[in-house]
């Protein structure tokens, strides 16, 4: 097929889709979740290209249409904190309907193994003695863990696909989830439920022995940092033992397959997904796998910073 050929029928293809394509919502938004409170939202999403799209939320409703590759985005006034809203959003054929929602702080907490470090594992472990029904949490945890084991190639067909991580639900935190749970994002959630007496929701995504370079838009490091955005076997950047973890995990470092400790990886499947959700924060636990270059380091982190306040 030539090139002018294969552009057309990629061009058909995405006016296809985007005619064809259902009604949906970021993955992110699902009944129980957590809105940041106090602050102006925009929620988006998909539909057929062209339809009209009605939202109502908490007392209001917004109109939009979609555009021609089926994108839609509402702005919505900024929610008071409270529970029990519902968001319904409507196009011409089909209706989707989020109940449960509650307006309160929505944090992230993200990073490498001792953000990841469940609350079972502590030394001092007691599990929550009750269900509080205003702290939620969004538990994205991984398909596979990096520990230094040969996956099996359904696991690594999964790493190469961009789904490294497994399809998550908002869920009111209690006894039975709270152990397999971040220990540092729950000390962290239970304090701000304490302190500000709001509804809490908070997000957890950490990887095991990730390096920041895998958190980072690969846009935005190969622009500002191309060394560290370069193909692992040119990477002068990346710590030897990370190289040698995607070895273990995949069986080659030459590009065959992909791995979530690779520059940009965990930023386009573990943040873009979450990006549409309006954040009051960020909790960061990660370092390790960057120590053997404190200059590099110096230069990554904001770098790093700017592509997530950028999302």
């Amino acid at each position: 097929m030539t090139r002018r050929y294969a552009m057309l029928w990629l061009c058909a293809a995405v006016c296809i889709t985007a005619w064809s394509q259902s009604l949906r919502l970021p993955p992110v938004y699902t009944s129980g979740m957590v809105l940041q409170r106090d602050t102006p939202l925009t929620i988006s999403g998909e539909a057929k290209a062209g339809s009209r799209i009605t939202l109502e939320l908490a007392g209001g409703r917004y109109m939009t249409h979609a555009d021609a590759s089926g994108r839609w985005h509402v702005n919505v006034v900024p929610l008071h904190c409270g529970a029990n809203h519902t968001l319904t959003v409507t196009d011409s054929r089909d209706t989707l309907r989020l109940t449960d929602i509650a307006a309160g702080e929505v944090w992230l907490a993200s990073g490498q193994s001792n953000m990841e470090f469940p609350l079972h594992s502590s030394s001092d472990f007691t599990p929550p003695l009750a269900t509080d029904s205003l702290l939620r949490v969004f538990d994205m945890r991984p398909v596979v863990r990096t520990n230094a084991t040969r996956w099996s190639h359904t696991h690594i067909a999964e790493v190469d696909s961009m789904r490294h991580f497994l399809p998550a639900r908002w869920a009111i935190l209690s006894p039975d989830n709270a152990r397999q749970f971040s220990a540092v994002a729950y000390h962290f959630a239970r304090a701000l439920r304490d302190s500000l007496d709001v509804p809490v929701g908070i997000i957890a995504n950490a990887v095991g022995g990730a390096p920041i370079e895998s958190w980072t838009d690969i846009r935005t490091l190969q622009a500002e940092y191309p060394e560290a955005a370069a193909p692992l076997q040119h990477n002068t950047v990346m710590q030897p033992w990370v190289i040698q973890r995607i070895a273990e995990n995949v069986g080659d470092t030459h590009g065959h397959h992909r791995h979530p400790y690779e520059p940009g990886y965990l930023f386009a499947t573990g943040i873009a997904p979450i990006a549409p959700l309006p954040l009051a924060g960020v909790i960061w636990y990660q370092g390790e796998s960057n120590a053997h270059n404190i200059e590099a380091h110096e230069r990554l982190f904001p770098i790093w910073l700017r592509s997530w306040r950028k999302a």
